[in-house]
Formats: structure tokens, sequence, C-alpha cells
């Protein structure tokens, strides 16, 4: 038991799929996860005594819906989501979320964290919307549906929430997109709903349009920000993905998710296929974007006016945790969709 105790220890499992599958088997400490495993699997008849192998995960998934791929959530109408200025109330609402989707959240001073909603907006004052992007997927038939793309006006449907302690609690607000806009000829990656890590590395472009966002925002941006440049890309500062990756692919020339999509990615999921779990191969990063589209063949993307200050916040706690702690704390980023919340 304890080696394969062990090897699942090293599967590359989402951070809150991990979290979901202690809670459905109402295990309380990680280590009685393999013991519990093997209690269901002895069950099911499944057989290897409680590694967590492809027919295994498949039935877990059969077995408990909280396993599953969930693009929506039961409240898809447009509403009301946090009306507060109060960085501390935005702090301990965020957090919620993130608890209850079975995230992890750090009391900890200077480890950065974000929650990411999808299909929501923000005005200045403070109040978060959830837009009608949601209800108009669950009520539109397949082909016809813009929720996860990021072919749309506006394309920016997505509110990121960075926060954190010092060990004040601190939150602050920023716009971008959770989507994809082009089109990839072997199955464009959707980043699927869940908790992920991310450190400051690089991201590079060769779309001009990227490319003249990122040199007109530049010239405010420290000098170290800009690593390479010539007439035909640049790199730049963002955060790289370091996690176990979870990505569901659209297939075709469409940018919607079908039920098959959907079944496919629990099959690749199960079976640890590398087109929906590579993380050396699927680089998704958050960076910026042109003004007014998208930049993802499935990264994140934050407006490029809000971009500086977005990294600059990341970057200083960066500083701070590797000063108080000896390493740079990750970014533990959470993406979920507004109808979830």
């Amino acid at each position: 038991m304890h080696d394969i105790a062990q090897i699942n220890a090293r599967l590359p499992l989402r951070i809150d799929w991990k979290n979901t599958l202690c809670r459905v088997l109402g295990v309380h400490a990680q280590s009685d996860l393999t013991q519990c495993l093997a209690d269901f699997a002895q069950k099911h008849h499944v057989a290897h005594h409680g590694l967590l192998t492809p027919e295994l995960r498949l039935t877990l998934i059969q077995t408990f819906p909280d396993l599953r791929i969930q693009l929506l959530g039961t409240k898809t109408a447009p509403r009301l989501l946090f009306n507060t200025n109060d960085e501390t109330q935005l702090y301990d609402n965020v957090a919620t979320i993130v608890r209850a989707r079975d995230g992890n959240v750090f009391d900890l001073p200077y480890v950065p964290q974000i929650l990411a909603i999808r299909g929501a907006s923000h005005t200045n004052d403070g109040r978060i919307f959830q837009t009608d992007s949601a209800h108009a997927f669950a009520n539109t038939t397949y082909g016809h549906r813009t929720h996860f793309s990021s072919q749309k006006t506006p394309f920016d449907d997505t509110v990121f929430i960075l926060f954190w302690r010092d060990p004040q609690k601190h939150a602050r607000i920023f716009t971008g997109t959770s989507n994809p806009n082009m089109i990839w000829p072997h199955g464009t990656a959707h980043l699927c709903d869940g908790q992920y890590t991310f450190k400051l590395g690089k991201h590079r472009t060769f779309s001009q349009p990227h490319i003249d966002a990122v040199l007109s925002n530049a010239s405010t941006w420290p000098s170290d920000w800009l690593y390479e440049r010539d007439d035909k890309h640049v790199r730049y500062i963002a955060l790289e993905g370091i996690s176990p990756v979870n990505v569901i692919r659209s297939h075709d020339d469409s940018l919607d998710l079908s039920h098959e999509d959907i079944m496919r990615a629990e099959h690749g999921f199960a079976y640890y296929d590398p087109a929906y779990t590579n993380t050396q191969s699927i680089k998704i990063n958050i960076h910026t974007c042109p003004l007014h589209e998208a930049s993802s063949l499935g990264c994140q993307n934050i407006l490029p006016d809000q971009y500086a200050d977005f990294i600059a916040h990341i970057q200083i706690l960066e500083t701070q945790s590797a000063q108080a702690y000896g390493f740079a704390c990750e970014t533990y980023f959470t993406l979920t969709d507004a109808s979830k919340i």
C-alpha cells in the first residue's frame, strides 16, 4: 500500500480535483486517500488495490458527479455577484468561493492567489455582475454558442481577482479573458475550471497585434520586463503555468464545446493523455493581449492597460515571499464559471 500511495502522490492531478476526491470519499488526511481508494476499488471490482488507474478514475466519476467536468452551474441568469469596494470583504467573498470549489486558500502572507470568473463584468464602484453569456449558452444549440469563446463582443468576459495577505487582507480586480479566440487544427485547448499554479516567467508572441500591444505599453514598464524583440516577435514577462493541467479541446473550426468534447477530455484525463494533461507541451500562460481582442490558443489574458499593475503586484509578492521564506511562492489560480457561484 505504501508503494501505491507514493505513485498516487506523483500523478498529475489538478489541485482541486484531488481535494474533491478526498471530500467525496470522506478522507480527512491525504495519507488516508490510497486506503479509501483501495476500499472503493474492491467494492466496485476494480483491480490494482487503490492505484488511480484509468479504470478506477472512470468508475469514480461515474459514481460521484462532483468529480466530472461541469461546464455550467445552476445559476445561469444575469445577477449581481458582489457589491463592495471594501478589500477585506472582497477577499472574504473570493476566499469563500475558492474553498467552495475545493481549491486551496492561504492565510500565509505574501502568497498570490487569483480567482478568475468567466461570464462576468465589473464596474468601477466595486460591483461584479454575472453576464447573460451562460444563460445564452444553456438555451442555444451547439455551434452557435460563444460562452467559451473570445470571438465575440465584448471579448473580455472574465473578471480576475488577485487576493493576498501581508498579513492584512487585500484584493484587486482586473479584466481579461479565459477563453481562446484562435483555432488549433488538432483541437483548441480550453482550460478546465479548477485550480492551478503559476510563477513569473516569459511569454513569446509572433502575432503583430499582440506585439503592437506589448510595445505600446512597454515604454512604461521596467526595462527588464521585455526580454526579446525583433521584426517578428517579442518575449516579455508573464505568468507561466507550472502545475498539472487539464484542458478540454473543441474540435474542427469551432470554439464551442460539445458533449463529445467533454467525454474525450474525461477519457484523456483518466488515461493521462498528453493532449489533455501534459504541462510541458500544453503551455497555458497568463499574459496580455491587444486592447480590442484576445490573443489566445488557451492562455488567459489580462487587458494591456491593466497588465503592468497586475504583474507588478505578482512581482512584489514573489519578492516578499522570497525574502520571508527563502523562495518565491507560486500563484494559485482558480478558474470558475459565474454560473457556479
